[in-house]
């Protein structure tokens, strides 16, 4: 049986360097490996580094299963600062004497940020305004209401506290998607009451993919120059190892990669859970949602990555 995938349909956890959007890092790894299709799965901000995952050609369609798992990022914190960025990269900062800000001051108030909790989105962000960037609002001067929103600061420790006029501290975070750490600074900073902004990020995990696996820009072309991009590139079903899994036959498969359901004898999951469905020879298949029939329980198709062909079977 051929491979359902080409070693084009994978995931690249590439080390993104500070100074580069998202957008330009997923078309400069498009670019030098030939593929048309290239997403990024979670932005990380351009002055931020670390992991930003790519899902190249059918795993384009996964990347939601990847931007939804737990970031994790280790983020300096300058207090008695302020910016209208929220970050250090502002043209102007405001800065006030900090001086009496110490560690146990700071740390008394970092449990009212863990949990589930609500942050203004910046203006400095790639959220719409009546279909324009906030980030384009703000660059003409226009500040626009931004309602709330709940995320979850799931784990937040404070590893370094360095005291002065401007207090710096270097914080790891663990949270959902959807938190901005540059709203949680500036957050924590106002709790204090002197103010604060974020002066270095980097991502050191999305979900199961970390900073140890990641290889650089400059690596992936090397590596694309000398024909051993498969080094570099995981599976697409490395996206949805966390689901459970099933595998099934050629002809189930072939029902299944052409929008049919199937009967279930036992599931695996609890109705509306979605698993993913593996061919005998182990490759991913299809994502599909356990539902429940008239005859019992089945399998509907959500994504499907591969049509299996008469052929197969």
């Amino acid at each position: 049986m051929r491979r359902l995938f080409a070693l084009a349909d994978g995931i690249i956890v590439l080390l993104k360097p500070p100074g580069i959007s998202s957008q330009r890092a997923a078309s400069r790894v498009k670019r030098f490996l030939g593929q048309p299709r290239v997403g990024h799965a979670g932005t990380l901000d351009p002055d931020a580094c670390g992991v930003l995952v790519l899902c190249l050609g059918r795993a384009t369609r996964l990347t939601r299963f990847i931007s939804s798992q737990t970031k994790r990022y280790r983020c300096e914190l300058l207090l008695g600062a302020r910016s209208d960025t929220q970050d250090s990269s502002a043209k102007e900062l405001c800065l006030v004497d900090a001086s009496w800000v110490d560690e146990p001051a700071l740390a008394a108030v970092l449990p009212q940020f863990q949990g589930e909790i609500e942050q203004i989105p910046p203006m400095f962000s790639a959220l719409k305004h009546q279909g324009q960037r906030l980030y384009q609002l703000a660059r003409q001067g226009l500040m626009v209401e931004r309602p709330p929103r709940k995320v979850s600061i799931l784990d937040l420790r404070l590893l370094y506290f360095r005291p002065g006029p401007q207090p710096q501290a270097l914080l790891e975070v663990a949270c959902s998607e959807g938190t901005y750490l540059r709203a949680l600074c500036a957050d924590i900073g106002a709790a204090l009451g002197c103010g604060g902004l974020m002066s270095f990020l980097v991502r050191t995990a999305v979900g199961p993919f970390s900073l140890e696996q990641a290889i650089t820009l400059e690596e992936l072309e090397q590596k694309a120059a000398a024909g051993k991009i498969e080094e570099a590139v995981l599976p697409a079903s490395a996206a949805v190892e966390h689901l459970p899994g099933l595998s099934l036959s050629w002809e189930i498969c072939h029902r299944l990669s052409h929008g049919a359901q199937v009967p279930l004898a036992e599931p695996p999951a609890a109705v509306g859970q979605e698993v993913r469905v593996h061919s005998p020879s182990g490759e991913l298949v299809a994502i599909a949602a356990v539902g429940r029939g008239q005859k019992g329980h089945c399998l509907e198709p959500r994504i499907v990555l591969f049509s299996v062909s008469e052929n197969s079977l």
